[in-house]
């Protein structure tokens, strides 16, 4: 069986070499190893990440950046800030399985919408915000060939909200 919940894999020999590279991590700074960086990442790094998104002319503030510790705290993190606890949120057909699963603890309804081979069809996504209320939209392109069409068909779905 594999499982696909986790994205890590399970090598042989694994353990070891983790043991290993952690033992030599310690023994080049104990100190550092161990501390915990600041809380939603340094000035240095947040400035550098928001000239990055900034690349498109929309100016990306260093405040408005966070860093967090991985995939699942930063849904989390995103779900909570949004305020969608017990909400309906609109998503593809293919979600994410933590999505699923932090979105169930915090009462969030999930609709999947109709898509194709490049993700999220915008009429579909109109029809059914027409018919349920939905207050927000969680879509994730699958492929390359999706993000080739990303672009006009977020643009379509924007003028909706």
């Amino acid at each position: 069986m594999i499982d696909l919940q986790l994205n890590y894999p399970i090598v042989q020999g694994q353990e070891e070499l983790f043991t290993r590279l952690l033992r030599e991590i310690v023994a080049a700074d104990a100190t550092q190893s161990v501390e915990l960086g600041p809380r939603g990442g340094s000035d240095e790094h947040r400035q550098a990440a928001a000239g990055w998104l900034s690349r498109n002319g929309h100016v990306v503030a260093k405040a408005r950046v966070l860093f967090c510790n991985g995939g699942h705290h930063a849904v989390m993190v995103s779900l909570l800030a949004v305020g969608l606890t017990g909400r309906r949120v609109a998503v593809d057909p293919v979600t994410y399985g933590n999505f699923k699963t932090q979105a169930a603890s915090l009462g969030i309804e999930l609709l999947p919408c109709e898509g194709d081979e490049q993700g999220m069809k915008p009429g579909a996504l109109r029809n059914m915000a027409s018919i349920r209320s939905v207050c927000v939209l969680a879509a994730a392109s699958r492929s390359f060939r999706a993000r080739s069409a990303w672009s006009w068909r977020w643009w379509a779905m924007a003028r909706m909200a």
